[in-house]
């Protein structure tokens, strides 16, 4: 990814992901991750769900995993009610492992592209088999945050009546990007089925040459 839109996003998540509308600098008398509502034992539920939207849709469009767990990291500093710490460790834990095995696999992936490039088979297809444990791995990591995420829009009343708009639009925010990274791992799965299916033709078609080699010359 580009190396100033890295470092522009690592500024934004500093400058606003952590607080949104708290100026830099502000509260002195506070620790540097400690969000003012927290301190009085309340959270801000709809600057929490857009910052986690933030995160998965920016790792989901720019495949720059290890900004997003830069951010993920910054998020985690917050200071969490005791109310809520479980199912917020829960979810933060799920994101994170999610976005690692992720980034293992676009990187296995990228490996396997070379070495298929390469007409290095052998290689390329160990590289495509842990490839598909990780693509496993990704899939159920992927539906328990799924539930994670239904768990913490109930925990947070978003189904409630009397639920504001921006928690119900903070809230579908949220959901859009987990789609879209879900699109991500379904792009990374068929990216891999095709790099297999390259890597079937290529060995057939190297054990067929083999063959010819081999073979006995026929008397004219």
């Amino acid at each position: 990814m580009n190396k100033r839109l890295t470092i522009a996003f690592s500024i934004f998540i500093v400058a606003v992901i952590i607080f949104p509308g708290v100026p830099a600098l502000a509260q002195p008398d506070k620790t540097p991750h400690e969000n003012p509502d927290t301190a009085t034992g309340s959270l801000d539920k709809i600057s929490l769900l857009i910052n986690y939207g933030r995160i998965i849709i920016f790792a989901a469009s720019n495949r720059d995993y290890a900004a997003a767990l830069e951010a993920l990291e910054e998020l985690r500093k917050m200071d969490i009610p005791d109310e809520y710490r479980n199912i917020i460790n829960r979810y933060n834990d799920l994101c994170q492992q999610l976005l690692t095995t992720l980034d293992t696999l676009d990187a296995i992936l990228d490996d396997a592209v070379n070495l298929i490039e390469s007409n290095n088979i052998n290689k390329a297809k160990s590289k495509l088999d842990d490839a598909e444990i990780y693509v496993q791995d990704a899939i159920m990591i992927m539906d328990d945050l799924s539930l994670a995420t239904e768990s913490l829009r109930k925990r947070f009343g978003v189904e409630a009546l009397t639920a504001p708009d921006e928690l119900i639009q903070a809230d579908k925010q949220l959901r859009d990007s987990i789609e879209q990274l879900r699109q991500l791992l379904n792009m990374l799965a068929n990216l891999r089925e095709s790099l297999n299916e390259s890597y079937i033709k290529i060995k057939g078609l190297t054990s067929t040459n083999i063959t010819l080699q081999i073979s006995p010359t026929q008397p004219g």
